[in-house]
């Protein structure tokens, strides 16, 4: 989101400058003070204001069901009164009260396409993959997400992040 914001190179990719909303569904204000606190050392004075312009982060620290009227609503208003150019929402499990392995849980993602195309903007959600079964053979396939097929099917991209087993290596 910091890169998104600043328009600097992610994932090898050339952003340009963005407005982005930061949903923290499951870190509340506490838990998740912490985590920015480590980052703003990555950014220089200039781009933190940068990012206090730019960077709106809301953390809710519980579940936002965005299949919810009311909350589609204020999402709407939201997005519309901030001039936002994307949301990001960790996590995916906490953004709907459908569960995710239930084929209803499309409508989230219908939703989720009408609500981009209204206010042309993106969004991102953080989801995780299913637990390793009892061959205890790692997760490291698009087909290992957790919960339903709909979820890799109706995405733009999908980016999958594993543990390397190797120290400060992550594999994309």
């Amino acid at each position: 989101a910091g890169h998104m914001c600043l328009g600097k190179d992610f994932l090898g990719k050339t952003m340009k400058p963005a407005k982005i909303g930061f949903f923290s569904l499951e870190m509340g204000l506490m838990d998740l003070k912490y985590f920015l606190s480590q980052m703003q050392f990555s950014f220089t004075p200039e781009e933190q204001d940068v990012l206090e312009q730019n960077l709106q982060i809301f953390p809710l620290g519980e579940p936002l069901y965005m299949t919810d009227d009311n909350v589609k609503s204020q999402m709407d208003q939201l997005v519309g009164d901030l001039g936002l150019d994307g949301i990001m929402v960790d996590s995916l499990g906490s953004a709907t009260d459908e569960e995710v392995a239930n084929e209803q849980f499309k409508r989230f993602f219908h939703w989720n396409d009408q609500f981009r195309q209204r206010h042309d903007v993106f969004t991102w959600y953080i989801h995780h993959h299913r637990k390793a079964g009892g061959d205890n053979k790692k997760p490291n396939k698009l087909a290992d997400v957790y919960g339903s097929q709909y979820i890799t099917s109706y995405a733009t991209t999908v980016a999958c992040l594993w543990d390397a087993g190797v120290p400060n290596v992550v594999q994309f």
